[in-house]
């Protein structure tokens, strides 16, 4: 018994030929797939550098005031101890004037929105991975940095309401005198936290390759107008 196997249309060559051609054109397909997805994560990696570039311009500006108010709130706090301490049984109040304002609230440290969503962002996309070299893991610590100078200021913020009632005459009891005195002690801390963060979050910039132009800081800074009041007071105190 004898078997023929069926034969091409063309040929075995022929019908070889047209399968190579699919096979190739379907490589090329998937390479152009790729290319255009390469492509795609190249514009978002650039995006993201320069939004995450932006971001730090602005931390940038907000590590600048701490620095620029860090004294003259240092020694505010101190003379309001000192106040605290020598005060006579009657409290009364003084004055909430440092750094060349005159404030409603006995204390009231700068709260700054610290910014870290853009990386937040980057991180959820997928991004990160897309950015290059050590770009990822400097940036991740910075950031990392960047919120926790976030946290602490938050904690600041809530610690100063504590002096409130400072703003009122009112009797001084050995317990208040001590938990106002503590409470001074605590945002003397706050206030030193903050400004040795800004000069170690400015200085990981500088190692990312990220230090703003003049030109950006002084658009930056234009944006925050209680920036100036204070830092040209703060010179002049």
């Amino acid at each position: 018994m004898h078997f023929h196997l069926p034969k091409p249309l063309h040929g075995w060559r022929e019908f070889a030929g047209e399968v190579g051609i699919i096979v190739i054109g379907v490589l090329i397909a998937l390479g152009f797939e790729q290319g255009v997805e390469s492509l795609n994560w190249a514009s978002k990696a650039r995006a993201a550098k320069s939004e995450l570039h932006q971001q730090m311009v602005l931390a940038w500006v907000f590590a600048e005031e701490r620095e620029a108010l860090h004294q003259c709130a240092d020694d505010y706090l101190s003379r309001l101890a000192r106040n605290v301490v020598s005060s006579p049984p009657q409290w009364h109040p003084v004055p909430a004037q440092y750094c060349g304002a005159h404030l409603s609230r006995v204390y009231t440290p700068p709260s700054r929105p610290w910014p870290t969503e853009v990386w937040r962002s980057v991180e959820t996309e997928g991004t990160v991975s897309h950015l290059g070299g050590s770009y990822p893991r400097q940036a991740s610590f910075l950031f990392d940095f960047v919120k926790a100078m976030g946290d602490e200021n938050v904690e600041e913020g809530n610690e100063a309401p504590a002096l409130n009632a400072l703003a009122y005459p009112l009797a001084l009891t050995p317990d208040s005198r001590t938990e106002f005195v503590k409470s001074i002690e605590r945002l003397h801390y706050h206030n030193d936290m903050m400004v040795l963060s800004s000069r170690q979050m400015q200085e990981q910039i500088r190692k990312l390759g990220e230090t703003p132009t003049p030109q950006e800081l002084s658009i930056a800074r234009r944006s925050i107008p209680y920036l100036h009041r204070l830092k040209s007071a703060a010179t002049e105190n």
